[in-house]
C-alpha cells in the first residue's frame, strides 16, 4: 500500500486541486466485489472514526459501514427535539418566505416505459411555508402527477394546524375534502358503497 501525507499538523493544511476531471479507481484487477471509498476523521491510514463510506457497487453509507440501499443514512444517537428538529436528514432551502412558497422537496422519478430511460416525475413532497414573511408555521403539500400527463398536481396539504386537505390547499377543519360532481368519496364497506 501507499500513504499520502497532506499539510503539516497544527500547521497547513492540505488539499488536492484540479482545474478540469478528477476521477479515483479502486479495484484496478477486478478481482473483487468488496472494495470501497471511505472517509475518516481522528486517524491516520485507515484507522480513526469513518464519516462516509461509497462502496464498489455504488451504495453510499453515511454514518454507517455496511449500506443496504442506493443512500443509507445511520442519524446520530441522541433524540430529536421538538422545537429544535435534528433529524437523520434535513432538506432546506433558500427560496421565498411568504406565504404558500414551496420549499425543500423529495422527488420520485422513475422510467415511464420499457423503451425510454428517460425519468420522469411520479410524486413529490414539498414543504411549504403556510404563513405570511416573519411568521412562523410550515406544512407539507404531496403532488402525483395522472395518467394523462408528466406535471405533477398537488393533491395532499397538510398545514401548519395539523389540518389535512384533500383536493384542496387550504383546509379548514381537521378533514377537508374537495371533490367535483363526478369525483366525490366514496366510502366502502363490506358488500356496500356510499358515494358522497
Amino acid at each position: 500500500g501507499g500513504i499520502l501525507h497532506l499539510g503539516k499538523a497544527d500547521t497547513a493544511s492540505g488539499h488536492i486541486n484540479a482545474k478540469e476531471l478528477m476521477t479515483f479507481n479502486i479495484d484496478t484487477d477486478n478481482d473483487d466485489t468488496n472494495r470501497y471509498f471511505a472517509f475518516y476523521t481522528n486517524g491516520e491510514s485507515g484507522s480513526g472514526t469513518e464519516l462516509v463510506r461509497i462502496e464498489e457497487d455504488g451504495k453510499v453509507g453515511i454514518g454507517t459501514t455496511g449500506p443496504a440501499s442506493t443512500v443509507h443514512v445511520q442519524g446520530l444517537a441522541g433524540g430529536t427535539s421538538v422545537n429544535s428538529p435534528t433529524g437523520t436528514m434535513i432538506l432546506s432551502h433558500d427560496g421565498s418566505n411568504h406565504t404558500d412558497q414551496h420549499g425543500a422537496s423529495l422527488l420520485f422519478a422513475q422510467n415511464w416505459w420499457t423503451g425510454s430511460t428517460a425519468k420522469i416525475a411520479m410524486g413529490q413532497i414539498t414543504g411549504v411555508k403556510e404563513r405570511a414573511n416573519g411568521n412562523f408555521g410550515g406544512g407539507l403539500a404531496f403532488w402525483t402527477s395522472n395518467e394523462n400527463s408528466t406535471s405533477l398536481a398537488e393533491r395532499v396539504r397538510i398545514n401548519d394546524f395539523g389540518q389535512v386537505g384533500i383536493g384542496t390547499t387550504a383546509p379548514t377543519t381537521t378533514l377537508s375534502v374537495q371533490g367535483t360532481s363526478s369525483n366525490g368519496i366514496n366510502v366502502i364497506g363490506e358488500g356496500t358503497t356510499a358515494s358522497r
